[in-house]
């Protein structure tokens, strides 16, 4: 079987293939990325890479896909960012012969719009910070987090002490704001087989979080509370597959903030557990045997960023 891993320059692309790569049942890998394939330490573990336009340009890069995939006989494709889920979420149709590691397209309807989710967790008694449109700020409880409801790694995302800190000159139509909670960020990586009754979760605590999200130093955990409500919620919100949540903990409680339906950022921290989270993921959406025994430990781990000669380049 042939894989396309899209965005290559994603955080967790460095994990994924590297995992799959040692699994026999799989030939070639090919890549894209908006950017050049020479900028890209990565591109060194594909076959090819391709450079792709951008997922807003929706017609020109769903015939640069579909070439892929007839040039190249792509069985599988896992796109690596939000928007390329959205893409694929909404072109899902002209994809029937290929296999796109992606949820339903009700539940990620709802985990990529902010506000739907924070009325999902409501309606469903689910804890998740108070939340309010732009229209209801007078009667809101400062401190505040501003969110686009369709943002993506934190991106437009404003902090408020006060009404007065919102701008003049923008649209907050298209924002949610949520009530500041103080507590460390817990983040998720899910596996979840509904039919089967299999929730496979493996949480972390993020101690040092850049400002586009991604967790640098996490501290390993177990907490069988929160792997109970992580099968609730999944399984009400009726998420398969791979995904990730990310919750607030404040005073032992755990409040739910965001879900990502694609692989995380720190899914190298999961397979550093000794658990083969991608090959998983890739079983499950193959409806193939995934493993659920995972020995939790309790440790901090640190992502490490080291400069590397790619290519020179002589002018």
């Amino acid at each position: 079987m042939n894989i396309l891993i899209t965005a290559i320059g994603s955080y967790s692309v460095s994990t994924v293939i590297k995992s799959l790569k040692l699994d026999k049942r799989f030939d070639k890998f090919f890549g894209c990325d908006i950017y050049p394939k020479e900028w890209h330490y990565i591109t060194k573990e594909f076959d090819q890479v391709f450079l792709a336009p951008y997922v807003t340009e929706e017609n020109k890069y769903l015939k640069f896909i579909q070439d892929i995939i007839i040039d190249n006989d792509i069985k599988i494709i896992i796109p690596s960012t939000d928007i390329e889920v959205d893409f694929f979420n909404k072109h899902r149709n002209y994809f029937k012969n290929t296999l796109i590691t992606i949820g339903s397209e009700q539940f990620i309807k709802i985990a990529r719009d902010k506000y739907l989710l924070s009325e999902f967790l409501n309606s469903n008694n689910f804890k998740v910070p108070n939340t309010y449109t732009y229209d209801q700020l007078n009667d809101a409880k400062f401190p505040l987090i501003g969110k686009p409801k369709n943002g993506r790694s934190s991106e437009g995302i404003i902090r408020l002490k006060d009404i007065s800190d919102l701008g003049t000159n923008q649209s907050y139509d298209n924002y949610i704001f949520q009530e500041f909670l103080q507590g460390n960020v817990v983040t998720v990586d899910i596996i979840n087989d509904i039919k089967k009754g299999i929730t496979v979760s493996i949480p972390r605590k993020e101690l040092i979080r850049t400002s586009n999200g991604a967790g640098m130093t996490v501290e390993m955990f177990y907490d069988d509370k929160l792997n109970t409500l992580v099968k609730e919620i999944s399984n009400k919100i009726g998420a398969f597959g791979a995904f990730n949540m990310e919750f607030i903990i404040n005073e032992n409680e755990y409040f739910l903030i965001d879900i990502n339906p694609r692989f995380s950022a720190g899914i190298g921290f999961t397979q550093f557990l000794g658990y083969n989270y991608v090959v998983n993921t890739i079983n499950y959406y193959l409806q193939e045997k995934i493993e659920t025994q995972i020995e939790y430990q309790n440790f901090i781990l640190q992502k490490r960023m080291e400069e590397v000669l790619n290519e020179t380049i002589t002018k």
